[in-house]
């Protein structure tokens, strides 16, 4: 889990300094594994193409001679239409992760002939959805040899958390142990009330032995889906996740911010009766990730009466993602059997940000919450109009109460508290 000091102090208020931080982390269980910032600089660089020609033995792909700055010529076999002469781009070297689709670039032999790197699109560099070609860079503003990303990135904390506690799989969960070890006081949560001004017509059908409990549900209408803002990209940047689009990217902060997974269906892909149900052995579902995964009997699935959905609490599916053109969106928070995400996440082998949180447990007390945080932002940056908040299945949660006994404590500790 990674925050940076920024980040919490959404949370906590405080005066300390982020060595301080660091220090009461280690002390109250919560491991740092190191201090840095998730910065790309290292790998991508500003670069331009000498010559381009045809590859010896492919007819769409070139092979270029790159200069990189280093005073080495290097060949780099590119498959973009507009790889030409004296275009200024930006290459990634040996060892680098592509945004896109986290491929880490090696050296690679292409056709018979070896490639030493990548020339990169603005879609690879997860700066657009979508782009043609490499990235044309302005040679009066870029300078070969020069790293393409600026650092401008804080130190990132990064947490090891053990899985008894889940609670730290938030910003706030951490914000809330800080405070209670003496480090500032953690901030209230506001308090989110929606102009729903629709009816929400999705239903949703939860079968008893689906392995879901609550589905929290709204449909917003009419919203412009954008490029996030600077100020949510650079909270995803921070920790090392790209941004998206403004929706996915929103209920990707939330997740990480509240630990509260969400997801959102493009709605007009979707029929507006959902069922929740357990799936069939030999059931195939054309995953985001663009797998296609066999299932096995007892796994959750969010369906239509026609097709699949999403894996619940695993990944979502690419017949009803989100993108830059949709307008309407059926969002969901959802509360799913930790036992069964487990179970059929490694059989699929599949470790989603989502499916790393239930299966150690959220809180159900933020489900509701959440989605109406998400649909407030999501309103705010891209319009349209909120329908009703609809819960199926278990809505009444209770919080737990844990005896503690303070005389015991003090016999086996040695030290005495006071009981409030």
């Amino acid at each position: 889990m990674k925050v940076t000091f920024s980040w919490l102090k959404d949370h906590l208020k405080t005066s300390a300094n982020i060595e301080k931080i660091v220090s009461t982390l280690n002390n109250v269980g919560l491991e740092v594994e190191s201090v840095g910032t998730t910065d790309k600089n290292n790998f991508f660089l500003v670069a331009k193409i000498i010559k381009a020609e045809k590859h010896p033995n492919a007819d769409k792909l070139k092979l270029c001679d790159v200069d990189i700055g280093s005073g080495k010529i290097l060949k780099v076999v590119c498959g973009a239409s507009n790889a030409r002469d004296g275009l200024l781009t930006v290459y990634a070297g040996p060892g680098a992760i592509i945004p896109k689709n986290q491929l880490k670039i090696k050296v690679t032999n292409i056709r018979g002939v070896d490639s030493y790197g990548m020339l990169c699109s603005e879609s690879e560099l997860g700066l657009s959805v979508e782009s043609e070609g490499i990235t044309e860079l302005d040679s009066k503003k870029f300078k070969v040899g020069n790293s393409y990303f600026k650092n401008n990135s804080e130190p990132a904390i990064d947490i090891s958390i053990t899985p008894n506690r889940s609670d730290c799989l938030g910003v706030r969960g951490i914000a809330r142990d800080l405070s209670t070890a003496g480090l500032g006081k953690l901030i209230d949560l506001e308090e989110i009330k929606l102009k729903t001004n629709i009816k929400n017509p999705f239903k949703v059908i939860i079968d008893s032995n689906s392995g879901c409990s609550s589905f929290t549900h709204c449909y917003i209408k009419g919203i412009k889906n954008i490029e996030s803002p600077k100020w949510l990209k650079n909270k995803l940047i921070s920790i090392g996740m790209n941004p998206i689009s403004a929706v996915v990217d929103i209920t990707n902060y939330i997740m990480l911010d509240l630990n509260r997974p969400l997801h959102a269906y493009d709605a007009d892909k979707i029929d507006t009766k959902v069922i929740v149900r357990a799936s069939k052995k030999g059931e195939k579902f054309l995953a985001l990730d663009n797998n296609t995964y066999i299932l096995e009997d007892g796994a959750c699935l969010i369906t239509n009466e026609k097709e699949i959905l999403g894996l619940g609490g695993v990944i979502g599916g690419e017949s009803s993602s989100i993108s830059l053109d949709t307008k309407n969106i059926f969002l969901e928070s959802a509360l799913f059997d930790p036992v069964k995400i487990s179970k059929i996440a490694k059989k699929l082998g599949i470790n989603s940000d989502a499916k790393f949180r239930f299966e150690r447990g959220v809180d159900p007390n933020i489900m509701e919450y959440g989605l109406k945080l998400a649909a407030k932002i999501i309103n705010k940056l891209c319009g349209g109009k909120i329908s009703n908040i609809t819960i199926s299945g278990e809505s009444n949660f209770k919080n737990k109460k844990i005896k503690f006994n303070s005389n015991q404590f003090e016999k086996i500790i040695g030290s005495k508290i006071p009981s409030t």
